[in-house]
């Protein structure tokens, strides 16, 4: 019965854990190539982190780094993006970027595609 109950919460502990396997080959490679742009500063007196990101931009998925600062800094919206062959596509408008989703986690260090 003691190793039954052991082996059910094992199982359910790790069941939740998402490895880097779990996430796309792109998500990787993208998260390599971003790599020296991806950043985690909590303490202080302000915030910054840059996460991977990934959206729609005239038909292509394009990844990108997305900022968040303290309220009281001002960030502008990425003007670029890279497709998963490293092509460099340029926004026209920002608010064109259609369906975007986080993609990695600079401060948990996860993967949450």
């Amino acid at each position: 019965m003691r190793l039954s109950l052991t082996l059910i919460l094992l199982v359910a502990l790790f069941s939740g854990c998402k490895k880097d396997s779990d996430s796309s080959p792109c998500a990787r490679e993208m998260r390599s190539f971003f790599e020296d742009d991806l950043k985690c500063d909590t303490g202080g007196d302000y915030e910054y982190t840059a996460n991977l990101a990934k959206g729609e931009y005239k038909g292509a998925t394009v990844y990108f780094i997305s900022a968040t600062v303290c309220m009281d800094c001002l960030v502008a919206s990425p003007t670029h993006g890279y497709t998963c062959e490293k092509e460099k596509i340029e926004f026209d408008d920002f608010r064109d970027v259609k369906n975007i989703k986080q993609v990695f986690d600079s401060c948990s260090k996860q993967y949450l595609d």
